[in-house]
Parts: C-alpha cells; sequence; structure tokens
C-alpha cells in the first residue's frame, strides 16, 4: 500500500477514502461468517436462514452502491479491478441466493446431509471471497 510522506512520518497509513463503508462490509463481513459458522454447528431453522439472506443483501446492495462506483471514480485500473470483482460476485450471489431460496422455504432438517453438504460449499466459496476482498479490493479505496 502506498504512504504519503505526511503520513510515513507518523507511521500510519492514510485511511480508505471512504473508510466508513468499508469499516461497515467489513462489520457485516463478520456477522456473516459468525452466521455460518454457527449454521454449522446447529442446523438452522429457514427463519434464521432468511436472516442471513437479508443481512447478504444489504451487504451486496452497500458494495453495488458505495464500493464499486468508489473504486470506478477512481480511474481505468480501479474500474477493471471493480469490473472483475463485480463480475465474479455475481456468479457467487447467484449460487447463494440459490442456497438460500431452497433452504428458506424447507427446513433444513427435513434433509441434514444434503443440507450440511450445500452449507459446507458457501461457506467455503464466501470464505475466500471475503479474505480477497479485505486483502485485494478494499485497499484499493486507499489510493
Amino acid at each position: 500500500m502506498f504512504i504519503s510522506p505526511r503520513h510515513e512520518a507518523r507511521g500510519t497509513e492514510p485511511p480508505p477514502k471512504d473508510h466508513a463503508t468499508v469499516e461497515k462490509l467489513k462489520a457485516q463481513h463478520k456477522v456473516l461468517v459468525a452466521m455460518l459458522g454457527k449454521f454449522a454447528r446447529v442446523r438452522p431453522s429457514s427463519e434464521e436462514i432468511r436472516t442471513f439472506s437479508n443481512l447478504l443483501l444489504e451487504h451486496l446492495t452497500l458494495e453495488d452502491g458505495s464500493l464499486y462506483p468508489a473504486l470506478v471514480a477512481q480511474g481505468a485500473a480501479s474500474q477493471a479491478v471493480a469490473a472483475g470483482f463485480r463480475k465474479t460476485m455475481a456468479i457467487l450471489a447467484q449460487g447463494a441466493m440459490e442456497f438460500i431460496r431452497k433452504w428458506s422455504a424447507t427446513e433444513p432438517s427435513s434433509d441434514p446431509s444434503r443440507f450440511d453438504r450445500e452449507l459446507k460449499e458457501m461457506t467455503v466459496h464466501l470464505a475466500q471471497r471475503i479474505q480477497i476482498e479485505e486483502q485485494k479490493l478494499y485497499p484499493l479505496l486507499a489510493r
């Protein structure tokens, strides 16, 4: 990450241009991961899955409404990165929403082994995505 001379003297990194948005996205990541962890330990009800869905949709809306436009405004390089992230997120979101639609309409206890398998798959994909966003995407806002 680039550190301006002004911040280098203090030994701190400059805050992201949209620090509040990034912090909110990171906080949402923590809640989403915690919910998925709980689901892996204690099979959730369809209502709990709907609650997860609402938070995930809120997160995606914040990314689409604030994060990606802020990156696009930074120029061609950030615009290309934002477009790539947006495209891969659309694919991941589609899979997550299929999982949510299925298991919010049907109690997970109706087919526990299938639910567990699908939950594990979704959890792995979301965890990888969160890691990439926090390590590669969010720091771009600090440029």
